[in-house]
């Protein structure tokens, strides 16, 4: 039981990490400007982040809160499976308005990049959704390890495509 909890804190921790990694580098960091300016994108960035906090610590109370029988097999059905759909997708909708906005400023010689990570930005952000809704095709009980393998191996190629890019 408490391997289940420190893993499910851990990758808290590391979705918050790479979301907001990913919505900042989509609203330009890196490729339109290199520091965050203390003013004017602490007041953008710091309130989404609280937010993605907030989100995720609830998401995994409630995997542990609702003993219903829809948790029987995975912990990402009922409730607190269609909230998270909901929430990554809202997620999604943050990227595609930071990249509405980002686009247009995006030096020439810094595009492909942007569209790079923008496109991998968005690969991280519908895995969880699109494995879920995948995921409700299978066999209840071959739900919870097929959606673990493909969602970690999904996130830890994201990672190491950042790290090259960033490395590049």
């Amino acid at each position: 039981m408490i391997l289940h909890v420190l893993n499910m804190a851990f990758d808290m921790v590391s979705e918050c990490t790479m979301t907001m990694l990913i919505l900042m580098m989509t609203n330009g960091w890196m490729t339109k400007y290199s520091k965050i300016d203390m003013d004017d994108g602490i007041e953008i960035y710091l309130p989404v982040f609280f937010i993605c906090v907030m989100v995720h610590i609830c998401l995994g109370a409630f995997t542990y809160l609702e003993p219903d029988a829809h948790h029987k097999y995975t912990d990402f059905e009922g409730p607190v499976g269609y909230c998270l759909i909901a929430i990554k997708l809202g997620f999604c909708a943050a990227q595609y308005y930071y990249y509405s906005h980002a686009k247009k400023d995006i030096k020439r010689r810094s595009r492909e990049f942007y569209m790079k990570v923008v496109a991998i930005g968005l690969v991280y952000l519908m895995s969880d959704p699109g494995l879920m809704i995948v995921s409700y095709l299978m066999e209840p009980w071959n739900r919870a390890f097929y959606y673990r393998l493909l969602d970690q191996g999904i996130h830890v190629t994201v990672q190491v495509f950042m790290f090259y890019q960033m490395k590049k």
